[in-house]
């Protein structure tokens, strides 16, 4: 499936924007629909709350979003100006969902160590 018929998809799969929604719920969906299409599994982190999210537009394009607002905003390097863009919700929704597997990952560790000392104990 090209980029360009994912973003199609993307688009297509976002609602339009009802008079009685706030301005940005469009957004947040188009976001969410970002980060669970094939493009979604392109978003990388950076480190220090920075990632690169794939343009849905195509041709291998992406920007660098800062979700590390240790003083300022958060920031996409998309040209949509409007906040918060696509990119920011699908980088958001990405680190949320890393750090709940991380944190399941680490509760079944220490069930694991917690099992062995009841077995030796």
């Amino acid at each position: 499936m090209s980029e360009v018929s994912v973003a199609r998809r993307v688009d297509e799969g976002a609602p339009k924007r009802d008079q009685a929604w706030p301005p940005w719920k469009e957004r947040v969906l188009r976001g969410y629909a970002l980060w669970g299409s094939p493009l979604g599994a392109e978003i990388e982190p950076q480190g220090h709350g920075k990632y690169t999210v794939p343009s849905c537009s195509g041709q291998g394009v992406t920007y660098e979003v800062d979700l590390d607002i240790s003083g300022d905003e958060e920031s996409c390097s998309c040209p949509d100006r409007e906040r918060p863009c696509k990119h920011l919700v699908a980088a958001t929704i990405y680190r949320s969902k890393a750090r709940a597997k991380a944190r399941r990952e680490q509760h079944q560790r220490f069930e694991t160590l917690e099992a062995r000392r009841g077995a030796r104990g």
